[in-house]
């Protein structure tokens, strides 16, 4: 491959893994902002679905302007990279977390499993996971800074938040999704 066709071919490849994570964060992004506005915890209108195009058109449109935003107030890839590096090791360590309790708050679910793994041993490598997630989470924290500082500053707020409406969450009400004004319960 000579040096022209090399350049091309890392800019397209670069191009191509942009989109494809763009596609993926807002996909899960949107669902997410779904769910939480069915719970109640977010206003409802965030998570009505479009019954003409299926899909959560204001879900999609707040992190659109929120990252327009965002990039254009804080020019800094660095930080947006850390932000983006941090959140994916908190939620991942959040995941490892519940695999440690799982098997024992949900039994029955877990017996009913189709990969069958010991307790012992899922529990060892969710330990594994967090601790190498904390190695990772630490090391982030002093290479980047500002971006930690403002992380946690998010993370503060959406704990404060939650114990704002505790006692609606341990309610657990059903899930409902909001279609075009209709109510749909999952």
């Amino acid at each position: 491959m000579g040096p022209r066709m090399l350049a091309y071919f890392i800019v397209c490849g670069a191009l191509v893994a942009c989109a494809t994570t763009i596609n993926a964060i807002y996909s899960i992004v949107s669902r997410g902002l779904m769910i939480v506005s069915a719970e109640g915890i977010l206003p409802s209108w965030l998570g009505r679905v479009n019954s003409r195009f299926g899909t959560p058109h204001w879900a999609l449109t707040l992190p659109f302007i929120i990252s327009v935003i965002s990039l254009i107030t804080i020019p800094s890839l660095m930080f947006f990279g850390s932000m983006l590096n941090l959140g994916l090791i908190l939620a991942i360590t959040v995941v490892a977390v519940s695999g440690l309790v799982f098997s024992d708050r949900f039994p029955e679910l877990y017996a009913k499993s189709s990969i069958n793994v010991s307790a012992k041993i899922l529990k060892a490598v969710c330990w594994l996971v967090i601790l190498f997630n904390s190695l990772i989470f630490i090391f982030f924290i002093f290479a980047v800074g500002k971006a930690s500082l403002v992380f946690f500053g998010i993370i503060a707020g959406v704990f404060l938040y939650s114990l704002v409406i505790k006692e609606r969450l341990r309610t657990n009400q059903p899930v409902s999704v909001v279609q075009d004004n209709q109510a749909w319960r999952i």
